[in-house]
């Protein structure tokens, strides 16, 4: 078998194994548009300047309120698949945090202490004394 034979059936068979996984991307993007496309309108958002940032947060539904926290380089948004179901009886407050979605990284560093006491002064600019909390990382 000549080289030339040889590495044409090889870049033959890496675009073969290639295939897939782009159609896969696709569909992964697809579905992660669909689910942003599909969020509810919430009762009230914005940005809420706390600390030297302005937070964006978004409230959905009625209920005891639940403040939803999303991992490292997420948005409130990447609930939208679940937030139908959680607010049937919930209130659910999403925030971008600090350098994420709609949230500005801002000038100061980031810190997992000065984030937890961004979170409460957000509760409490809300008009809530506490709150359930939900979050993955």
């Amino acid at each position: 078998m000549s080289r030339s034979v040889f590495f044409a059936i090889f870049a033959s068979a890496a675009a073969l194994f290639a295939a897939p996984g782009t159609i896969n991307a696709e569909e992964a993007k697809l579905a992660m548009t669909t689910a942003t496309a599909t969020l509810p309108t919430p009762e009230k958002s914005g940005l809420l300047p706390i600390n030297g940032l302005n937070y964006y947060y978004a409230v959905y539904g009625k209920g005891e309120p639940l403040l939803l926290l999303h991992g490292g380089l997420g948005t409130t948004d990447m609930f939208a698949p679940i937030l139908p179901k959680l607010t049937e009886n919930r209130t659910v407050i999403g925030v971008d945090l600090q350098g994420h979605g709609r949230t500005a990284l801002g000038d100061r560093p980031l810190s997992l202490e000065a984030m937890g006491d961004d979170m409460a002064a957000i509760v409490k600019a809300l008009g809530y004394d506490k709150v359930d909390v939900m979050g993955y990382s």
